[in-house]
């Protein structure tokens, strides 16, 4: 785990929670899901690095393996919302399994199951991760969701109407569209998600971890937070460049099999990471020089729901041509110069040098 320096300067105002339960559907601890481990360790790793995200060890809980019990999620978003203070920024991080209940419409992710047998102890539904986040004082919120072979989880936008239910379109994302409106109001909100409701979430090697699987979105993600290919030089990551440079690298990763998605609310592209220039050379994520994840994704195939063939797009000479950010009501989409504003639910596609 990171070691910080109290000489070097932190980014006081991020806190976290990050989950990986390496669990299939029914809860237990199996091999199959080694990766959402490795993910949520790799992204403790760098959000608490000095010299990358510099959050505060003590203001960052790693969830991860057995730990990851229903109960232990619960309890801490409940210190998140106790100990994040008005100004602050909270980064909630998922990888594991996710699916629909069949009540209500509502989802739920799934953590670690605390007995033999599932008995539905196991799951924290979209309702319940509203009512957690709700009242959090936190200025801002940025809620990362790498749901892995969420089958029937979230499908694309399922109705328009303004009934309490409906869903959004935004991949496997365990909120509904009231939700993500009412926890937008006043603050900062964003929710970016692995992958569209009918696509697979892919895993790969990264260079330097032995056989060590990782999924793109993961890598997408952590090499955004350091840094890599982020327009501003002010030291910090911002939200919609994080997600544009997520889409880039996982679309160009898994060939266009693989679409992660955002919405974004509020007034501000806000900060969710500091970084310090000049250290990337350590993360070997460097494309062109070999040291990205390896081009053979693998997908588990151990769980009979996992064996869904994930509809190819067509190739494109541009990374960004499919690359989709939903911009729903007053949201807005920036990268780099360009700025993109949604209203209704409309989908934003943005290609470079437009």
């Amino acid at each position: 785990m990171a070691s910080q320096d109290p000489q070097k300067q932190l980014f006081k105002n991020g806190y976290a929670l990050v989950i990986g339960t390496g669990a299939d559907l029914s809860g237990q601890q199996t091999d199959a899901y080694q990766s959402t481990i490795n993910d949520a360790r790799w992204f403790y790793d760098i959000l608490t690095d000095d010299s990358r995200c510099a959050y505060p060890t003590d203001q960052v809980k790693l969830l991860d393996g057995p730990k990851a019990t229903r109960e232990a999620i619960c309890s801490a978003l409940e210190w998140l919302e106790e100990e994040a203070k008005a100004g602050s920024t909270v980064t909630i991080f998922f990888s594991g399994h996710a699916r629909r209940t069949g009540i209500e419409n509502d989802t739920c992710v799934l953590s670690c199951s605390t007995s033999n047998e599932f008995a539905g102890n196991n799951t924290i539904s979209g309702k319940e991760l509203y009512r957690f986040i709700h009242p959090m004082a936190a200025q801002k919120i940025i809620l990362f969701l790498n749901c892995c072979f969420a089958g029937g989880i979230v499908p694309q936008l399922l109705t328009i109407n303004a009934d309490d239910d409906r869903i959004l379109g935004l991949g496997n994302v365990p909120l509904n569209q009231v939700q993500i409106d009412k926890l937008s109001a006043g603050k900062g909100f964003a929710v970016l998600s692995s992958s569209r409701g009918n696509e697979t979430s892919l895993t790969g090697y990264r260079r330097g971890s032995g056989k060590k699987k990782y999924s793109a979105f993961v890598v997408g993600i952590c090499q955004a937070l350091t840094g890599v290919c982020q327009p501003a030089t002010d030291g910090f990551v911002y939200v919609a460049d994080l997600a544009l440079s997520c889409c880039e690298y996982v679309r160009k990763k898994t060939k266009g099999l693989q679409n992660p998605y955002l919405d974004f609310r509020g007034a501000d592209n806000f900060a969710v990471a500091y970084y310090r220039a000049g250290l990337l050379n350590k993360l070997r994520l460097g494309d062109g020089d070999g040291e990205t994840l390896e081009e053979d994704f693998e997908v588990t195939d151990d769980d009979p729901e996992d064996n869904r063939g994930a509809p190819a797009l067509p190739a494109q000479s541009n990374v960004f041509s499919n690359s989709k950010i939903r911009a729903s009501k007053s949201a807005v989409a920036i990268g780099g110069i360009n700025i993109f504003s949604g209203t209704g639910n409309a989908t934003v596609t943005w290609r470079s040098g437009s």
